[in-house]
C-alpha cells in the first residue's frame, strides 16, 4: 500500500483526528507537563482541598461533607456546597501514585484534551455534508477551543479547575444532545447524555445554574428542525427527560443538601463585591497583545485578538449556515452583550445571576461559540485537500 493511500485511509478514521488534536495540545500544555502544577489564584486553596480529602479518604470517611481542618480549625461543610467531582478526580490519581499537585495538572492537562476532543466531534457533526463528518472542521475547532484564552485563564492564571471541567463537557453535552435527536440509534447516546449532566452538577455549580437557559432553546431548535414526524421527536424528547431525571436522581446525594441548606450562608459567599468591576468597557474588552499575554491577565478576563479575528472570519465567509449554526451565532451575541455594563440591572436585580458572580463566566459559552464559527471557514473549499490546508493555516 503506498503512503498516499495510507494517509488517505487514516484521514477517514475519527481517530486519526483526535490523535492530532492531543498533539497539538502539547503546546498548550507544556509549561503543565515541564513545570508541574502553576501558580494560581486558587492554587493553594486547591492543594488544601485535596490534602484534607486525601486524609478523610484514607480514614473512611469516602464523601466527607464537613472538612474539621478547614477555616483554622474550626471547620467548615466544603463539600455541601462545592461541587466534589474535581477533587475526586484528582485524589484517583493521587491514589494511583501520583504526587498532590501533580495530580491537579495532569487533571487539568487531561480536561484540556477532553475539551478540544468534544469540540471536534460537535464541529465536525455541525458541518457534515452528505458524504458524513466533515473531519477538518472537527479537527480546527478542537484546536481552536482548546488555545482559546479563557480556558486557558483558567488552566493558568485562576486555576479555576472546575471551571475547566465544565468548559471540557459542555461541546460533549451538546454534542450527544444533538445525536438525540438527528440520529437513527438515539438510544445510545441517553446514558452518555445524563452521566455527563450528572458531571456537570458534580463539577460546577455555576454552569449548572446557567445551563438551562442555554441547553433549553437548542433543545426547542432540535426538536423544530430535526428529522422524522412530530410522535418520533416527542418520543427523542422524552428520553432526553428520562436521562436528565436519572442524572438529578444520581446526583440528588449532593445537590438537595445544598437547596436545603443554603439559607444557612451569608449572600457574601455568592455576591461579587462590585460588579461594576467585572464587566467590559471600550478598553477591557479585548487583548490587543500578540500573543495573547496571559502574564497581565486581569479582571475582567478579556477576549483575545486571534479568537475575535478567527470568529469574524467565520462568521462573514462560511458557506453553511444551519440552523444550528445561528443558534451559536446568537449564544455568543448575548452572552457578550452580558459582559457589558448594559446588562447590569438584570445582575444584580436577579438572584440567579447574582449567584454567577461574575458577568465575565459567559465566556465559557462564547468559547464555544467562537471556536463553532471559526470552524466554519473549512466550508470555504468542497475538497479535502484544500480543506486541510485551510486547518492548516
Amino acid at each position: 500500500m503506498t503512503l498516499r493511500k495510507r494517509l488517505r485511509q487514516m484521514s477517514q478514521s475519527p481517530w486519526f483526528y483526535l490523535a492530532l488534536i492531543g498533539l497539538l495540545a502539547l503546546p498548550a500544555l507544556w509549561p503543565l507537563i515541564t513545570q508541574g502544577f502553576p501558580k494560581t489564584h486558587d492554587a493553594s486553596v486547591h492543594l488544601i482541598r485535596l490534602h484534607l480529602l486525601d486524609e478523610q479518604v484514607r480514614g473512611g470517611n469516602l464523601f466527607p461533607r464537613w472538612l474539621p481542618d478547614l477555616m483554622t480549625g474550626y471547620g467548615y461543610p466544603l463539600f455541601n456546597f462545592y461541587a466534589p467531582i474535581i477533587y475526586y478526580g484528582a485524589e484517583a490519581l493521587h491514589l494511583a501514585g501520583v504526587g498532590l499537585p501533580y495530580a491537579i495538572s495532569t487533571l487539568m492537562c487531561a480536561l484540556v484534551i477532553l475539551a478540544g476532543w468534544g469540540m471536534y466531534l460537535l464541529a465536525a457533526d455541525l458541518y457534515a455534508s452528505n458524504s458524513g463528518r466533515n473531519h477538518w472542521a472537527g479537527l480546527m475547532a478542537g484546536v481552536v477551543y482548546m488555545y482559546t484564552p479563557y480556558l486557558l485563564v483558567n488552566t493558568y492564571v485562576r486555576g479555576a479547575a472546575a471551571e475547566l471541567l465544565a468548559q471540557a463537557l459542555l461541546p460533549w453535552l451538546f454534542w450527544c444532545v444533538t445525536r438525540i435527536f438527528t440520529t437513527q440509534t438515539p438510544t445510545r447516546y441517553i446514558v452518555v447524555t445524563s452521566a455527563l449532566l450528572g458531571a456537570v452538577a458534580l463539577g460546577h455549580n455555576i454552569t449548572l445554574l446557567l445551563l438551562p437557559l442555554v441547553l433549553g432553546p437548542y433543545v426547542l431548535l432540535l426538536f423544530a428542525t430535526a428529522p422524522g414526524d412530530r410522535s418520533t421527536k416527542y418520543r427523542r424528547a422524552g428520553w432526553l427527560a428520562a436521562g436528565s431525571l436519572m442524572a438529578a436522581g444520581l446526583t440528588a446525594f449532593f445537590w438537595l443538601p445544598l437547596i436545603a441548606e443554603r439559607s444557612l450562608l451569608s449572600h457574601s459567599a455568592f455576591n461579587a463585591p462590585n460588579l461594576h468591576d467585572h464587566v467590559w468597557s471600550l478598553t477591557t474588552f479585548l487583548e490587543t497583545n500578540l500573543p495573547y499575554d496571559y502574564g497581565r491577565s486581569a479582571v475582567p478576563f478579556r477576549l483575545g485578538l486571534v479568537q475575535v479575528i478567527l470568529a469574524v472570519a467565520g462568521l462573514l465567509l462560511t458557506r453553511l449556515r444551519l440552523p444550528q449554526w445561528w443558534y451559536w451565532v446568537g449564544l455568543g451575541a448575548l452572552c457578550l452583550i452580558g459582559i457589558t455594563p448594559a446588562i447590569l440591572p438584570l445582575w444584580n436585580s436577579i438572584e440567579l445571576l447574582s449567584i454567577v458572580q461574575f458577568p465575565w463566566r459567559l465566556l465559557s459559552f462564547v468559547s464555544l461559540s467562537t471556536a463553532l464559527i471559526t470552524a466554519g471557514l473549512v466550508t470555504l473549499a468542497r475538497r479535502q485537500r484544500w480543506q486541510a490546508t485551510l486547518t492548516g493555516v
